[in-house]
């Protein structure tokens, strides 16, 4: 391929491609600059402040954009790195420019995770990709690629920091009617958990095959079990003995309405969890999986890494701190291959029940949650199977911290296994009974509490990445002054809250 530079009639320089069968223009051959104009007037720009652009050429396109909206954060994607020079040499100031970022011949995913570390919806309206024909024409192939990731990474991205932001008023209001309330912590006897096996049963579709083997091994095994689950087993006659609830919304109490939760089970929850499950729940203790509770109650027995927010990844996490030394999971699915998410009775079923119309079936509800949570693909065995995003932060996490957690082997019909996990036979497994009270409950009363919180406001850790993955400021309404900045208009915010935490408690 060749590249030459030739005058227009207006004066200002084209970009010709050549090659032994045929030569093409990227820019107009008569005025480059009111082509770059057009193409820019027919996108709706002004809704949009972080700009993604495929492909470079000769930069009219970046050009007109800086002209016309200066204010914008833009990134440039170019695969040819002598496209690359020939810009350069001609616009040597906008290459140093700190609001642009060029990407030259990088790899598709790189350009994608690169972008989006950026991309922060408490700074930026949103986000918007560029492509225009003639630039991109050269590498068709790798710009659809960009494009294709781009998206992928921006939808995860964004839903999750949306799911935040609608989950912020639960996890205040949560919160504040759990904070004044005494609360229960586990005190493990680990010379008698390390003795022990840990059974976690998450609530994928394999868990009905495994029902039989667990029913069985119920008294030689300790069973934790995620909530979506929980129904499922006591309709089963087996009781476990933990439930982890840690989901702030109110719809969580679906999975106990009902049914009475047995004298045994333990439910363990967050002080972020749903307040009405404190107060309908009399056997619950607490964990910490939030940031703000983990810097308030730093000296927790259980601490939880945050980074991914499966239920069966607190499950693990806990059962890890509490000394057990051997974990088998069951119910361990990945992926959703048959179009199915969760074992044939959860809540989640109920909820779809109330809401049969005569134009929805439950058939066609459940479908419609399906296609709406699995959008994302994992790579099983070379086959590319329908997950959610969520799916993939846990599989990742697990990929991460499986060397460091303890010995975990996975039911031989869990739908998904990762690799280097062992695989096991429920049906085949033998163990001794479990010792009796290998735990006992401590709990924290309101003194306890008032003094951490008061030692929040003045803890170094208090910062801004602290709060930044709870606290968008664009989203507490339209009372952000130009004059103040983000980070103190957070820490403002956050302390005003910590105040009626104090004076609740006081009263």
């Amino acid at each position: 391929m060749e590249y030459i530079l030739e005058k227009t009639k207006t004066g200002r320089p084209t970009l010709c491609a050549r090659t032994e069968k045929e030569s093409f223009y990227l820019h107009s051959r008569y005025d480059p600059l009111k082509e770059a104009k057009k193409f820019l007037q027919s996108r709706p720009l002004e809704k949009y402040d972080f700009i993604i652009i495929l492909g470079l050429g000769l930069g009219y396109v970046l050009e007109e954009l800086l002209l016309c909206y200066p204010d914008r954060r833009i990134f440039v994607v170019e695969n040819d790195a002598r496209i690359f020079a020939i810009f350069k040499e001609m616009n040597p100031d906008l290459v140093r420019r700190k609001d642009i970022t060029f990407f030259i011949n990088r790899p598709p995913l790189a350009v994608s995770l690169d972008i989006i570390k950026e991309f922060d919806l408490a700074r930026y309206k949103g986000f918007m990709v560029l492509e225009m024909p003639s630039l991109m024409r050269l590498h068709e192939a790798y710009y659809d690629s960009v494009k294709k990731k781009i998206k992928e990474q921006f939808d995860h991205h964004v839903g999750t920091q949306m799911t935040k932001i609608k989950m912020l008023t639960s996890v205040f209001y949560n919160f504040l009617k759990n904070i004044d309330r005494p609360f229960m912590v586990l005190q493990f006897d680990k010379e008698k958990t390390r003795k022990a096996t840990a059974l976690i049963i998450s609530a994928g579709p394999s868990l009905e095959h495994d029902i039989p083997a667990i029913k069985a091994l119920q008294k030689k095994m300790v069973l934790f079990c995620v909530d979506t689950a929980f129904k499922y087993l006591i309709y089963n006659r087996i009781i476990p003995d933990f439930v982890f609830s840690v989901d702030p919304q109110f719809i969580s109490h679906l999975h106990f309405t009902g049914i009475q939760v047995p004298q045994k089970t333990h439910v363990v929850l967050d002080l972020f969890s749903s307040f009405f499950l404190h107060r309908i729940l009399d056997n619950s203790v607490i964990i910490s999986t939030n940031m703000i509770s983990q810097v308030l109650f730093h000296d927790f027995e259980y601490l939880m890494d945050s980074r991914c927010g499966s239920v069966t990844n607190y499950a693990i996490q806990f059962i890890h701190k509490a000394g057990f030394k051997n974990t088998i999971l069951t119910g361990f699915d990945l992926g959703y291959p048959d179009k199915k998410m969760y074992i044939p009775y959860s809540y989640i079923t109920e909820h779809f029940l109330k809401r049969i119309d005569r134009w929805k079936s439950e058939h066609n509800l459940q479908f419609d949650f399906y296609a709406n949570r699995a959008r994302a693909r994992m790579d099983i065995n070379g086959k590319e199977v329908p997950t959610s995003h969520a799916m993939l932060d846990y599989k990742k996490w697990l990929e991460e911290n499986k060397d460091n957690l303890n010995n975990i082997s996975v039911s031989k019909n869990s739908a998904f296994r990762l690799k280097g996990l062992k695989t096991v036979d429920l049906e085949k497994m033998t163990f001794s009974a479990v010792e009796d009270e290998f735990y006992f409950k401590r709990k924290k009363e309101k003194d306890y509490i008032r003094d951490k919180v008061r030692l929040f406001l003045t803890d170094p850790f208090f910062t801004e990445g602290a709060v930044q993955e709870l606290f968008y400021a664009k989203y507490f309404g339209d009372i952000l002054p130009e004059e103040k900045t983000r980070k103190a208009y957070l820490r403002n915010y956050i302390v005003q809250f910590i105040d009626q935490i104090i004076n609740k408690l006081d009263n």
